[in-house]
């Protein structure tokens, strides 16, 4: 499993990221990932990076399918990967549905089928293919492809939380994305819908992405208040709370402190001793996940950057520790 590290907030600066993407710099993680950017765009803070010498494997979960075309998520994409010369994914999703519905003047948002057709038309463009004429291409309404350029691999895929979405996006992607997902509802709802979708499709599962609240147990941290800071804004998201309500971690109703106390009871927030921290997110092995992506965001909102990097790589180095040992002992 890929243990891989996250930058939680939208920067002001592209240097922000610099000492996240360090620690996949010196080998204590797989990957940097970065969720969309209303500051500095994601994409460019990668390109920056690699050109301040940091130019390491990237991800982005997930860029929003509003403010892109295909053609311009495809090129960007594979620009990332030209210019930090490391296989990137390319994560896509509606987002907040109202966000959506403002900035594209639709009234009505489709976001699994919106969704799917981005994913879709974005691997076609990267894999050499063209875009129909009726796409929107040239004045003449020829096909359109993008220009080629030699570039590691790019994986497509998608943000998922239910499982119908799931069965169509396993149709379509090399990466599904989760994010407060419990590991039960991984193993019993989506990833057997994940696996549907690719056998429909005749193509390979798609392997998941799990991104992780994190926080251990330390002097005058209080770890409910650590982790409302982090996740509260997505349990006041309508696709989260009914995600969570239909698993069985949240109940109907919660307030948002509710909400996290019954998340840390059901253990869907990787919170506590190191070992504890370590167990719950090798428990995800288990429940199919191929790659962890450890957010501590709430540790960087109420303790600053440097603690929130302390906090990361410790809890990697105990996770490489832990895994290697058991490679180890087979």
């Amino acid at each position: 499993m890929k243990v891989s590290v996250l930058l939680p907030f939208s920067p002001a600066d592209a240097r922000a990221g610099y000492r996240v993407a360090e620690l996949v710099a010196e080998g204590t993680a797989d990957r940097f990932w970065m969720g969309h950017s209303f500051g500095v765009d994601s994409l460019h803070v990668m390109s920056y990076l690699a050109g301040a010498g940091l130019p390491v494997p990237c991800g982005l979960s997930v860029g929003l399918v509003p403010l892109r075309t295909a053609y311009d998520a495809a090129l960007q994409a594979r620009s990332a990967a030209v210019l930090t010369q490391q296989p990137f994914v390319l994560g896509l999703g509606i987002g907040n549905p109202g966000f959506a519905r403002a900035v594209t003047g639709r009234s009505r948002v489709r976001p699994s089928h919106d969704t799917v057709h981005q994913v879709r038309q974005v691997r076609l463009l990267l894999e050499g293919g063209v875009l129909p004429g009726d796409g929107g291409g040239t004045d003449d309404g020829s096909p359109v492809g993008l220009l080629p350029v030699a570039a590691p691999a790019v994986e497509v895929g998608a943000g998922v939380l239910r499982p119908r979405h799931a069965a169509a996006v396993g149709e379509v992607a090399d990466v599904a994305i989760t994010l407060l997902t419990p590991r039960q509802y991984l193993t019993d709802t989506l990833v057997p819908a994940l696996r549907d979708g690719a056998d429909r499709a005749g193509r390979s599962c798609a392997r998941v992405v799990s991104i992780v609240h994190v926080a251990t147990a330390r002097p005058g941290r209080d770890l409910a208040t650590v982790m409302t800071a982090a996740a509260g804004g997505h349990l006041d998201l309508p696709h989260y709370r009914r995600m969570l309500e239909m698993s069985g971690a949240v109940s109907e109703g919660a307030t948002t402190g509710e909400a996290i106390t019954q998340l840390l009871d059901s253990g869907v927030l990787a919170v506590g001793s190191e070992d504890e921290v370590v167990d719950h997110v090798l428990a995800l092995r288990a429940a199919g996940v191929d790659e962890v992506v450890l957010n501590a965001g709430g540790v960087f909102a109420l303790e600053g950057m440097a603690r929130m990097v302390d906090e990361l790589r410790s809890v990697a180095h105990a996770l490489r520790s832990t895994v290697g040992r058991a490679v180890a002992a087979r």
